[in-house]
Parts: structure tokens; sequence; C-alpha cells
């Protein structure tokens, strides 16, 4: 045997869909992780973070933390919790711009 290698159809074909869900994956427009406030002009909140199901946990300069639900869109960012939304921005260095009051978060 001289050391060639070929692939079955089914494996051909698993492997294309492997590569496709890993892309997309990588390309979902949801974010994770924790973002911490970078600017100090912060006066609410000192991080955010980014859970599974469209959550985020927003931690107060008092340090309490509630639960809101998020959605992206385009780069903006929709943030509700009781009935009311705060729109953020995502920068071109992928951190989240409150704005004012609530400052800039960058990923931890």
């Amino acid at each position: 045997m001289t050391g060639t290698f070929r692939y079955s159809p089914i494996s051909r074909r698993l492997s294309i869909a492997v590569m496709l869900a890993v892309i997309l994956v990588g390309c979902g427009r949801g974010l994770s992780g924790t973002y911490v406030l970078t600017d100090g002009t912060g006066m609410l909140f000192k991080k955010l973070t980014f859970t599974s199901g469209n959550k985020v946990e927003l931690t107060t300069i008092m340090d309490s933390t509630s639960e809101a639900t998020y959605e992206v869109d385009g780069d903006k960012i929709k943030i509700s919790a009781a009935g009311e939304t705060q729109i953020f921005t995502i920068d071109k260095n992928k951190c989240v711009v409150g704005g004012g009051m609530i400052g800039t978060f960058c990923k931890k």
C-alpha cells in the first residue's frame, strides 16, 4: 500500500456537513461571555454576561444582578427587561456601547 487514502462518498458528505455546521455556528449572531465596563463612565452596570438562550445577566455597580433578554440586529443589541428596552451598539472593536451614563463594555 502506498499511503493513498480515499474517502467513501458517505465520509465525504459527512465531512462537508460537519465543516458547514462549524462555519455556521462560528458566524452566529448571538453573543457569549462577560463584557466589563471599560471607559469608567457607566453609572448603572459594571458588567454584562451573555449566556445561552439570548439571556444576559446585568450586574450593577452595587453588585446586584438581574436577568434580561437580548436580540442582535446588525450592529445593534436590544436588551429588554421589565417592559423596557435599551439599545446598545457593537463598535469596531466588538465592544458593547450603551452611551452616556451606561458606558462601554468590552469582552473580558
